[in-house]
């Protein structure tokens, strides 16, 4: 499955980002960028790391422009470093801030939501550096807002007290990772999309994760009223069948 992205993304952007997402028979990816300008500071990625283990991250580099976007590159490319086999993702987490503490742009930082996918307990670990906390829709219809225990954005501290968040997924439930370019969408009278409105787009019954980002992006886009993004926006979700 091929990830959405906008017309308007340009080739350095497409270097860094997955040109295509993992194809698997009982997993299902999808994805959508969107930039508020021309590039941004939000980013994604999904690594097979083995035939059971898959790692997923969401990301988002404080401010917009060429600036952010040259740091999402570099912290990408750190994370693909870092990630290997049987890395935890607090381990995993503690390692790329250590690295990028100290090398950022002052008075810039990134959240990230890292997260490790065990293909046969159907388990995920959660780390969070900041990030927005993630949603679950339940094949039932039901939304659940997954409450995890952050520590502070990627590169202000020079040690992160990072702590994971373990949850299961069962059939049909989609676990939906975004950035604050989702609930903080505004429309022409400045009123935001927010948590309560991103649970109303999500609360039905999805077949594919492909169904679940569409329903997400024509969501902000029709609350947004033509209004220009204020933010960038990216939204991964991922469930099994």
């Amino acid at each position: 499955m091929r990830p959405r992205s906008s017309p308007s993304r340009g080739k350095s952007r497409r270097a860094f980002l997955p040109q295509s997402l993992p194809q698997l028979a009982h997993i299902h990816f999808a994805a959508n960028y969107r930039p508020a300008l021309n590039v941004g500071g939000d980013f994604y990625d999904v690594l097979e790391l083995g035939p059971d283990e898959i790692y997923v991250v969401v990301g988002d580099v404080s401010g917009k422009g060429t600036p952010a976007a040259l740091l999402m590159a570099q912290a990408l490319s750190i994370l693909r470093l870092i990630v290997k086999p049987g890395i935890s993702p607090v381990a995993a987490m503690a390692r790329w801030n250590a690295m990028l503490s100290g090398h950022t742009i002052r008075g810039m930082f990134i959240t990230a939501m890292l997260g490790r996918i065990n293909l046969t307990t159907r388990q995920v670990e959660l780390c969070s550096a900041g990030h927005c906390h993630p949603f679950i829709a339940h094949a039932s219809g039901a939304v659940d807002e997954v409450k995890i225990a952050g520590s502070p954005p990627l590169g202000l501290l020079p040690e992160l007290p990072a702590r994971s968040h373990a949850i299961k997924l069962e059939c049909h439930d989609w676990l939906v990772l975004y950035t604050d370019g989702l609930i903080e969408s505004f429309n022409r009278d400045d009123v935001p999309l927010d948590r309560e409105g991103v649970e109303k787009l999500l609360s039905r019954h999805f077949d594919r994760a492909s169904d679940v980002v569409d329903a997400l992006t024509a969501g902000e886009l029709n609350h947004r009223q033509g209004a220009d993004p204020h933010d960038d926006l990216t939204i991964l979700a991922f469930g099994f069948q």
